[in-house]
């Protein structure tokens, strides 16, 4: 079902800190997933068939690559269990959608289409926010 994670007793004090930063990474990276796992059961429901997940380029990363009728849709994940960091959606920069486009440029160069689009997907708990056609 999951993936079983062993916790491991920390190391010397010398490397605690650099310890206690790889597990929270590990620990954000894990609430990540489940982020794009519910966004993709989302999108699923919505009929996109899922063609990529995580598509990694030079500059960065892909959340989810999708297909919505005839277009192909590049997905960006935002998700918060709490408001304790502001609101999720406030964490897109414009340098992270410029990683974005550098990304779909290097995906479309290889996989031509017609029609393609950006939506984000906004999750907050168990409430889903679909922004379709992001508008750079």
């Amino acid at each position: 079902m999951g993936v079983v994670h062993t916790i491991i007793n920390p190391p010397e004090k010398a490397s605690t800190c650099l310890w206690k930063f790889a597990m929270i990474y590990t620990l954000c990276e894990l609430k990540g997933r489940e982020f794009e796992d519910t966004a993709c059961e989302y999108l699923l429901s919505l009929g996109y068939r899922i063609v990529k997940r995580n598509f990694h380029c030079r500059v960065g990363e892909i959340d989810i690559i999708a297909i919505d009728g005839e277009t192909l849709v590049f997905v960006e994940v935002k998700g918060s269990s709490s408001n304790n960091f502001g609101d999720p959606a406030e964490r897109i920069s414009k340098r992270k959608m410029d990683r974005i486009i550098k990304c779909i440029e290097s995906y479309i160069s290889s996989n031509t289409t017609e029609s393609i689009r950006i939506d984000l997907v906004i999750v907050r708990g168990k409430d889903i926010e679909h922004i379709k056609g992001v508008e750079l």
